[in-house]
């Protein structure tokens, strides 16, 4: 069994273990009606629309009296579960005119760390050492799940001997998503250019396949942006006897929608 084969086969058994946790993880998802804030509304009625935003049709009235509990915040709307069943985005102006269970007006203070966890999209730069050289790398990812999503990255290197370029796609496992320093382990492949820069002998550009593995962490800042932080290991499948081997270490800064 040759190098290329072993280490694909590796590749292949961790990408079916990061399947695996994610089902156990994703099937625990929800959050517990203990986690909720309840309320009563107090006005004659509250609309619930499908979505967050004035453009989505009002699908439901909820009258005062009724019981609700808040889900989650999105910008300027709120997600309730009403106590006959009904589940829809209500104004945050609205819900501020409901009564809490002590009897006073509900504080609505529902960390925006649920955006962070449900967040669909991302996208960032980060920046920094890719064996000794400098290294740039812009990337988007799309999230299946809380925990697990798929990204695509374009990096490039510069060094005083060669430089190249690198397309990987990646799958990446977030076993906590809903903490403010979450990790985060990612295994994926792509392809590499390297670009030799040698003054004495005539060479040539090579494309290889790469193969990637690493670890890292989201740090959630504020409003839609985080900070990411990761350490990669790429193995770079040449056709000489030896694959290359090279540590990659970036930091940078990410936004979410």
């Amino acid at each position: 069994m040759n190098t290329t084969f072993k280490s694909r086969y590796c590749i292949c058994r961790l990408l079916l273990v990061l399947f695996a946790l994610n089902s156990a993880v994703f099937a625990e998802d929800k959050y517990s009606p203990e986690d909720y804030i309840s309320a009563t509304i107090a006005e004659a009625y509250v609309e619930l629309h499908t979505g967050p935003g004035r453009g989505y049709p009002v699908f439901y009235i909820a009258e005062r009296g009724e019981k609700i509990q808040l889900l989650k915040q999105r910008t300027n709307w709120v997600k309730v579960h009403t106590s006959r069943g009904k589940e829809g985005w209500v104004k945050l102006e609205s819900i501020a005119k409901t009564i809490g269970q002590d009897g006073q007006p509900t504080a609505v203070n529902i960390q925006q760390l649920d955006e962070f966890a449900d967040r669909k999209w991302e996208m960032g730069f980060m920046a920094g050492d890719f064996g000794g050289t400098d290294v740039i790398t812009g990337y988007a990812g799309y999230h299946f799940t809380r925990n697990l999503s798929i990204e695509l990255a374009g990096t490039e290197n510069f060094g005083d001997f060669s430089s190249g370029q690198s397309a990987i796609v990646s799958l990446v496992h977030q076993p906590f998503p809903t903490w403010r320093y979450s990790p985060f382990f990612t295994l994926g492949g792509g392809v590499r250019k390297t670009n030799p820069r040698s003054t004495l002998v005539e060479t040539e550009d090579r494309t290889d396949d790469v193969l990637v593995a690493g670890a890292g962490v989201r740090i959630y800042l504020s409003d839609r942006f985080f900070l990411r932080a990761q350490y990669k290991k790429h193995t770079v499948l040449t056709n000489r006897d030896d694959d290359i081997e090279v540590e990659e270490w970036k930091i940078g800064l990410s936004a979410f929608f």
